[in-house]
This record gives C-alpha cells, structure tokens and sequence, in this order.
C-alpha cells in the first residue's frame, strides 16, 4: 500500500507528516507500527525525529486533530516544533485550495490528545508562495512547575545521582521540572554542550520514576544589539533574555530543537521571579531560535518560531 507523505522541519526538528481521512484507523495502526523504521536515520528509513498524523473529516486542507509519533512509536502529548509544522502544511494546502495569494487566516486550531492548540501567523497579511513562510505563534498550554509536580522530590535525588556519577554535578547551578503534556526536567549550569547531554540525556532515561523524560541542560547567552534588533522586527518587541539549550527527548534522543522543552525552559526561568514577563524570553537551540512569553503565572505560554517543507513523495506501509 502506497501513502502520500510530506517532510518539514521546524528548527531542524523534522517530521514526516500524513494526511489521513476519516474509518482510516488500519492505517493509522500500521503508521505506528512502522514508525521506528520510517523515522530511521541510519539509511533504510525516510529519517525524522517522530510522524505527525493529521487527521481530517474528507476535506484534507481542513484537519480537525493530529497526532504525534516519536521516532520510536510511542505517543508524544504535545511537540511545539511539529504543531507549527503541521499548521504550515495546514496553510499551504489552504493557499493551494484556494490558489496563492490569499489573506493568511486568522489562525488555526487542531486537537491534540486532549487540548486544543491554536496557532496564529506572523507575517504578511498575504501569502503568494512559500519560499518566506510566516513565523507560526503556538498556545501550548500553561505548566506545572517545581513543588507544584508530584514527582519533584524524587527527582531531585535521580539528577544528583546522576550528576555524581557522570562528574557533573559540581557545575550544577540549579535544576528544575516542569509539566507541560510532556515532563521535562531542566538543568542550568554556566556552560553547556552537546557532548554534555550526549552523557547527560540517556542516563537520565533509566530511572523507574518515569517512561523516559525530556531533559534539557542550559546556560545563559549575552543578548547583543543584532539579537535586540531580530526580536523587534519579529516580535515588535525586544528580549530580556536569551538562552542557550541542548536537548534530549523521550522517545527520540537528541533532537536539534524541542519546543515544549523551550517553553519549559521559559516558564521555569519566569517563576523565580527575577525576569519581566512583558517581554520575550529567547531560546538558542542547535537547530535555531524559537521565542517564548507568558504575560501571568498561570497563563499559557505562547511559543514562536518558524517551520519549513522540506519534500514530499509516495511510502510503502
């Protein structure tokens, strides 16, 4: 059986995304089930970092919910880089619909798990290709944070373990977790690199406290006048923050961007209080920058940033 698949990324967190319609649930079961070879980047697979199902009523350029797979066939409860991927795909199909230069809608809302994600466009109030697609602002939800999250405590004794064993908790400036769908646990020290979560990362999957975890390690950057001015022409805004992050997923590994872990990474630097929430906090991934604000503790948090179609073509299930 052949299906139509289309390949984004969004700050080089890349998806293969499907467009199913409705009584399709066979399809859906064997899409799961082949995930871990289709998302397989040692050669014999597409190559992605998890599959996005978005699920539509008999109109394809209108889905009402998606569904996130990591690359190894589990279930993902929210994915920031893939939500702005499928509303791309979502708004491209639209335009295509409709033929190009169409005003952009005012936004667009799937179902994921549960929730409901809204997405909105920052861009030109036109579209005429997509070759420059407009930057996507995601809802993704308020979080749970530090003492609020049942399992803290424990945590806090899994990270020192780990952090002794691997030689790095004396650099450990402070650590917190954070509830958003996913469950996050965020590392800060003064300086972070890729080989530090390459160790960091799967070590922290083998505690029985959870069903592996996404782990984020940063340190602060210094915000420059460029960062200053990039943020105002995109954000009509500046920066009080930037910082830099290294990611390991449950579910995928390290991935180059992740931004329910951005966002969890914002909301925990907001709650000690010592940072503006009526600015943007930016966060510096290896695979780009994406930009969070949360104006109130218990608002939700608003993740912007940009995704772009890769390529498209026929797989076998």
């Amino acid at each position: 059986m052949k299906i139509k698949f289309e390949k984004w990324h969004g700050c080089r967190n890349d998806f293969i995304l499907i467009w199913l319609g409705p009584n399709q649930e066979i399809t859906y079961d064997a899409i799961i089930r082949k995930t871990p070879f289709l998302c397989s980047k040692l050669g014999d697979g597409i190559g992605a970092d998890g599959m996005i199902i978005l699920h539509h009523l008999g109109e394809e350029h209108n889905p009402d919910r998606i569904s996130i797979i990591n690359s190894d066939g589990s279930i993902a409860q929210t994915c920031g880089n893939g939500i702005r991927c499928a509303a791309l795909a979502t708004l491209k199909k639209l335009c295509e619909f409709q033929q190009y230069s169409q005003e952009l809608p005012d936004g667009i809302s799937f179902k994921i798990s549960d929730s409901l994600s809204t997405c909105r466009f920052l861009g030109p109030d036109k579209i005429s290709n997509f070759d420059k697609p407009p930057l996507v602002a995601v809802d993704m939800g308020a979080p749970t944070i530090n003492n609020q999250v049942s399992w803290f405590e424990e945590a806090q004794e899994q990270i020192k373990q780990c952090l002794t064993e691997l030689n790095y908790f004396d650099q450990l400036i402070n650590f917190s977790v954070c509830e958003l769908a996913n469950n996050h646990l965020i590392l800060s020290f003064e300086e972070v690199s890729a080989e530090m979560i390459r160790k960091i990362g799967p070590h922290l999957q083998k505690s029985s406290l959870w069903d592996g975890i996404n782990v984020h390690i940063v340190s602060p950057l210094k915000l420059s006048d460029q960062d200053q001015k990039i943020a105002q022409q995109i954000l009509k805004s500046k920066l009080s923050e930037l910082h830099e992050i290294f990611i390991w997923e449950r579910g995928a590994g390290e991935t180059q961007a992740c931004g329910s872990g951005a966002c969890a990474v914002a909301a925990c630097i907001l709650d000690d209080g010592m940072t503006p929430r009526d600015e943007w906090i930016g966060i510096q991934m290896p695979g780009g920058r994406v930009y969070v604000k949360q104006p109130e503790q218990n608002d939700p948090l608003t993740l912007v940033g940009p995704a772009a179609y890769i390529c498209s073509g026929d797989l076998d299930l």
